[in-house]
């Protein structure tokens, strides 16, 4: 009889067989069918039993579809149990029954040794089925292991590809999830320059795990990837052999997933150093890749095509309020201004990047409801009057009534209806006070207020850099919010100063004090 053990449980069959017989106080050899002892008793062998006599029955038996049992001289039965794998005989375990009635055991006549030859043989089967089970039920655990972290690591990747404002966020985060799924030592995304249509990631490498080496390497390691994808183009994952002159810490083999927009390659993932007990690179790892690879080249087409249209709706509204701010010759480019300085500002105060773009787009147009404000009004010489100012302060209330109707504007609004409300409770249009002050309106006013002094209105000249920044310290707590005051002493003004020049380039009417300003304590 024999039995098709897999090569992974043969060893713990193998095992408990030897336990079992010696507990039956039977010896037990394995051998390999050249006869060659790989395995002998743990006890004190049977007495007689030699290694030529033992490869001597196996030679025999090489032949014998059946093996049966063998008497030697020595007094001693041969019981041979084959190990077969794939149909293939790939081994022996030889149990030694002894004849001798006074031996551990008791003595074996031809009956009974062919007799507990089927025993053992019946057993053996026995343990393989046991030990088979069990790796199919570990196969089992493994697969639905697997596929529980293919499904939850790329659900997470295909929720995170909403994230259009922050292409490098989606990009680390990919990375990450893969390495953590992944058996591999590291795992990398690297972007050619000027080729995905994100400047964010244009050229960047991001690097999950460990590299054994220093950059000099890796940039060996993507060159070779590289170079192995060009021959061989396609979308599918490329395993590469790892060559002669790159170190063994990378394991045999690196695995390499293009990633490409409109047939060009724009991108590639690597991994390697593969962990685990199989050093080579499963079908499941690059499918996985494969996938990741398909969703990055999605997520870049979308960014691009977002980029582009955030970059023509950005030079609509910025249009827009120029056209308003042009109304009036002490206003033009006061709507640009703003929003830079109102952008600084929110980076400054720890804002994330989606809520610093909100704030630039709502200080774009935090001014535009003057356009229901007459022009006789808005372009007045000299201080306005009660029912004109009155007039003025109806600005938020019509930007906010002119914008609701966007709904892709939706959370730029409270920059606009707020932008002149005060920390103190006095401002307009609510009279909201404190922290009840949108937190947009709140930097936008402040950039607002910033702008208004340094500029030259019809009723008084421009402040200098020093008078306005003073005005700024003494104000906080009443107009303005004190936090974002202090903040506001450490932002560089150098970008705002440049955006005056070049206004002041297009107008030479243009009237502002950019003077030298106090260094921050």
């Amino acid at each position: 009889m024999s039995c098709r053990v897999p090569e992974r449980a043969r060893a713990s069959a193998g095992a408990i067989v030897r336990e079992r017989c010696a507990e039956l106080s039977l010896a037990v050899w394995r051998l390999e069918p050249s006869g060659r002892v790989t395995q002998s008793p743990e006890a004190t062998p049977a007495q007689g039993i030699t290694e030529d006599t033992l490869r001597e029955a196996v030679l025999a038996w090489a032949d014998a579809p059946e093996p049966a049992p063998v008497r030697i001289d020595s007094g001693h039965w041969l019981l041979p149990i084959p190990e077969v794998v794939r149909r293939e005989r790939t081994g022996y375990l030889v149990a030694v029954a002894p004849e001798d009635p006074n031996a551990p055991g008791g003595g074996h006549t031809e009956t009974t040794a062919r007799a507990l030859h089927r025993m053992l043989a019946w057993m053996w089967n026995d343990v393989d089925l046991g030990e088979n089970a069990l790796l199919d039920l570990d196969r089992f655990s493994t697969q639905m292991t697997e596929a529980y972290e293919t499904i939850h690591t790329l659900y997470g990747i295909g929720r995170a590809m909403g994230q259009l404002t922050q292409p490098d966020h989606f990009v680390r985060g990919m990375v990450e999830e893969l390495h953590d799924t992944l058996p591999f030592g590291w795992l990398a995304c690297l972007a050619d320059a000027d080729a995905t249509g994100n400047p964010e990631i244009d050229g960047i490498r991001f690097t999950s795990g460990t590299f054994p080496g220093d950059d000099r390497l890796f940039a060996r390691v993507h060159r070779y990837a590289l170079g192995e994808l060009a021959r061989a183009p396609g979308d599918g994952a490329l395993i590469i052999d790892r060559p002669d002159d790159i170190p063994e810490a990378l394991g045999p083999q690196i695995v390499a997933q293009p990633v490409r927009r409109a047939g060009k390659l724009v991108a590639v993932l690597v991994a390697a150093s593969k962990g685990g007990e199989e050093p080579q690179v499963s079908s499941y790892e690059t499918l996985m890749l494969e996938a990741a690879g398909g969703f990055l080249g999605a997520f870049l087409d979308n960014t691009a095509l977002y980029a582009e249209q955030e970059e023509a709706f950005v030079g609509t509204v910025r249009a827009m309020t120029a056209a308003i701010d042009a109304k009036d010759r002490y206003t033009r480019g006061h709507s640009e201004r703003v929003a830079m300085l109102s952008k600084r500002l929110a980076e400054a105060a720890g804002l994330d990047a989606a809520a610093v773009h909100e704030v630039y787009i709502s200080g774009l147009v935090h001014d535009v409801g003057k356009i229901g404000v007459p022009e006789r009004v808005l372009c007045k010489t000299g201080r306005l009057t009660d029912e004109e100012f009155d007039l003025i302060r109806e600005h938020p209330g019509i930007g906010h009534e002119i914008l609701k109707v966007i709904p892709s504007l939706a959370s730029i609004l409270p920059g606009v209806m707020h932008h002149h409300e005060r920390w103190d409770g006095n401002g307009y249009p609510a009279r909201l006070s404190g922290t009840d002050i949108p937190l947009m309106a709140r930097i936008i006013g402040l950039a607002d207020t910033f702008d208004a002094m340094s500029s030259t209105r019809s009723y008084r000249p421009a402040m200098t850099r020093d008078v306005v920044l003073a005005e700024i310290t003494r104000c906080a707590g009443s107009q303005f919010d004190p936090d974002l005051a202090k903040v506001f002493d450490k932002v560089d003004l150098s970008e705002y100063d440049a955006l005056v020049a070049e206004h002041k380039a297009a107008d030479p009417t243009f009237e502002q004090d950019t003077g030298p300003r106090l260094k921050a304590a």
